[in-house]
């Protein structure tokens, strides 16, 4: 399986730039894209919420097949409810999807860490408490999630204490970040704020108004598909950033 995930920037382009990027999307030989500020165009295989995440924002988080049929999963039962349904899809709907592929079990999530107020891990946060209950359940076993989470550990003082705890609770939930698992390959990133010894980030958003090279994107997976991980690299070649100010991931199992 080869899967990207991609903020598509859709808010900021014109139409004719969105169906370069959605074309360029297209040209990677993927089986699956998480993508996020984005509106999936007809006639693609595609799990999405109608009208986005509202309060004006159109566009929302989706996960695309190109690679067969896509199943919405929105509710699970809770292990501890006494079989009582619960909704996965509580904070900020649009902002996160979840689907299952026709023949494939892995459970598919794209996330959008959406900003309420100027905080972004407050939201991812309460996206991880959604989704607890399906990571408790075997359907939740096989599982990867993606997106722009607006988060990142290359901050500073009391910010990089919060964002590091979001990311100790990831892995809590038994979710390896994948970009780690490869980290040995790449060489350190330049430029980084970061104090890591060694430096384990990437570049996937180039911000208007800063020049650090800030990663808000990730790939995260259980173990039980992590372990099956050939490798997982941001996007280099074809240049991707004349269609988006976030570079996708991509990563590829075997």
């Amino acid at each position: 399986m080869r899967i990207a995930t991609w903020n598509m920037n859709h808010w900021r382009r014109t139409s004719v730039q969105r169906a370069e990027a959605w074309a360029f999307l297209n040209d990677l030989s993927l089986d699956v894209a998480l993508v996020q500020e984005a509106v999936p165009p007809a006639g693609l295989e595609s799990v999405h919420r109608g009208g986005g995440i509202g309060n004006g924002r159109r566009w929302g988080s989706a996960v695309v097949s190109y690679s067969g049929a896509l199943t919405e999963l929105q509710r699970v039962n809770s292990p501890y409810g006494r079989k009582r349904e619960v909704e996965l899809l509580q904070t900020f709907p649009g902002s996160v999807t979840i689907a299952q592929g026709q023949d494939e079990p892995t459970v598919l999530v794209s996330a959008y860490g959406v900003m309420e107020e100027g905080y972004a891990v407050t939201t991812m946060h309460r996206v991880l408490s959604d989704l607890t209950p399906l990571l408790d359940r075997d359907v939740g076993k096989r599982l990867i999630i993606g997106g722009d989470f607006n988060c990142s550990t290359q901050l500073l003082g009391r910010d990089l204490e919060r964002h590091q705890n979001l990311f100790v609770r990831f892995a809590t939930l038994g979710l390896v970040n994948l970009l780690e698992l490869t980290a040995d390959g790449r060489p350190a990133l330049a430029d980084c704020p970061c104090s890591d010894q060694p430096c384990r980030h990437v570049q996937t958003l180039r911000h208007g108004r800063s020049a650090v090279p800030w990663q808000n994107d990730y790939l995260f997976a259980t173990a039980a598909v992590a372990e099956h991980l050939l490798d997982c690299q941001p996007l280099a070649v074809p240049d991707p950033w004349a269609f988006s100010d976030h570079c996708p991931i991509v990563a590829e199992f075997g």
